[in-house]
């Protein structure tokens, strides 16, 4: 994905709305006990379930099959087609119409409570409305001495990355390449080390998920060097017009990352494929699932 994008790349609709209908609603989302603004994401849609961007947005409408969310930046869609605004700096102006009923869902991640807000309109055509919502954060996991973190990412820049950690309130991401031509690693991307985007209190690193169509897919964390073959697949499956060499097995693999000093989990536990994170829990291998 583009390093610094800021428009959708797959371009959506906008609703039509009657200038003699409309009302322009400029919002700021803060956190309810300092008052900082707080990046998130919005979604705002009427008695009828209509989406309404805010300006610089667009309805992405449904989408089919595996989303790749990063081309749709500044936007996303979730499990179920909803269209979500990704609001970086705290505020956004969106029109509206003169109407009751509409629901405004905010969300800056899992420590925060998530509100939807009602929000009557009718009788105010013409207006220009202000309005400041609060987001009340129930746990600081920081300052307890735990970071978040997102450890199964693909299709994000680092800089793609930084953006949205902010805006899901997620503090490390463990970006991974699949295979010989994916760009995180054809860039050189994979260091070794954080991501020079990276800050005190959000960490972007760059490593490799390593897959076998029967033993499952290997999360590697703070990795130093890739794991070789460097292949999107090994192992016998529809992906690979040939069955490949089950190598390196999955509890090789944990082994290279701990002579690296990195981890190993394994991804979508027990689930398709999987066999081998049963032989890595009863080795007592794996760092994590």
């Amino acid at each position: 994905a583009p390093n610094n994008q800021t428009v959708p790349l797959d371009i959506g609709t906008i609703p039509t709305i009657p200038e003699e209908d409309l009302v322009i609603l400029k919002a700021k989302v803060v956190n309810a006990h300092s008052g900082v603004p707080l990046p998130h994401r919005v979604r705002i849609s009427d008695a009828q379930g209509r989406y309404y961007p805010p300006l610089g947005h667009t309805e992405l409408g449904e989408l089919e099959g595996h989303v790749d969310n990063v081309t749709l930046e500044p936007d996303l869609v979730n499990r179920g087609n909803k269209s979500w605004a990704m609001i970086e700096d705290g505020e956004f102006t969106v029109r509206l119409r003169a109407i009751n009923g509409y629901r405004v869902r905010l969300f800056h991640g899992f420590e925060y409570i998530q509100p939807t807000v009602s929000l009557n309109l009718a009788g105010l055509a013409g207006q220009t409305i202000e309005r400041t919502f609060e987001l009340k954060q129930h746990i600081d996991m920081q300052a307890r001495g735990w970071m978040s973190a997102d450890s199964h990412v693909h299709s994000l820049s680092p800089e793609g990355a930084m953006r949205q950690m902010a805006i899901e309130d997620v503090d490390y991401t463990n970006l991974m390449f699949i295979g010989p031509k994916h760009p995180l690693y054809t860039q050189g991307l994979v260091t070794g080390k954080p991501n020079p985007a990276s800050t005190k209190d959000r960490i972007v690193y760059v490593s490799q998920e390593v897959r076998d169509m029967e033993q499952g897919h290997m999360t590697l964390m703070g990795m130093k060097h890739p794991i070789e073959p460097v292949l999107v697949y090994t192992g016998t499956g529809k992906h690979e017009p040939e069955p490949r060499p089950n190598e390196p097995l999955n509890w090789q693999v944990t082994q290279r990352m701990h002579d690296q000093k990195g981890l190993a989990f394994h991804a979508h536990y027990l689930f398709w494929p999987g066999h081998g994170s049963a032989v890595g829990g009863a080795l007592g291998l794996l760092d994590g699932l």
